[in-house]
């Protein structure tokens, strides 16, 4: 189980799994929080909770990689000394596997530094894919709904020609009818 200290910040919109002792009470398992809470006291985790984005976990929060409290890390192509390649029987020694250590955590740093770089860059690149493809659907609509659009005008353009062309023929035909049946002598 992991432990969530006292004062730590959980963000709005934070789906709660465990009950959760705040300044300002309980809060129920299955509340989705509608602002920031700040807990009270140590407020174990018996059920996974991902917490929302802006959450902040007070110093002294106690967290475990999964229930049993325990992970594993592997590495390849690690090179270094051992404990027993080291040697802390005079003071230089001790101080040279003093630097042997601290160099040896400022490695892992570096590694999870960068591993945290490259998850964001991911991150990144799926949100910029994910934008991309919503701009172009909504591009690819307004070109179908222009082109609709502009055939739509160039059809009624020709409906229009064509009405006239008609009544023109039409009046011609009967001005032709009217001179003949005035020539015939008609009314």
């Amino acid at each position: 189980d992991s432990i969530l200290a006292s004062g730590t910040v959980l963000a709005a919109n934070t789906y709660v799994t465990n009950d959760i002792n705040t300044t300002s009470g309980t809060i129920s398992a299955g509340t989705t929080l509608s602002s920031d809470v700040t807990t009270s006291g140590s407020n174990t985790l018996t059920y996974a909770m991902t917490a929302e984005s802006g959450s902040v976990l007070a110093s002294g929060s106690v967290l475990a990689a999964n229930a049993g409290g325990a992970a594993s890390v592997a590495l390849s192509d690690e090179t270094g000394l051992t404990l027993s390649d080291l040697s802390v029987l005079t003071a230089e020694d001790a101080q040279n596997a003093i630097a042997i250590a601290e160099a040896a955590v400022d490695a892992i740093s570096a590694l999870r530094s960068n591993a945290g770089a490259i998850e964001n860059q991911f991150s990144s690149a799926v949100t910029n894919l994910s934008t991309s493809k919503l701009n172009l659907e909504n591009a690819y609509s307004r070109m179908m709904d222009i082109d609709f659009a502009d055939e739509t005008a160039t059809y009624a353009r020709y409906q229009v020609l064509v009405q006239s062309g008609a009544f023109a023929l039409a009046q011609a035909n009967a001005i032709t009818a009217n001179v003949l049946d005035l020539l015939q002598g008609g009314s």
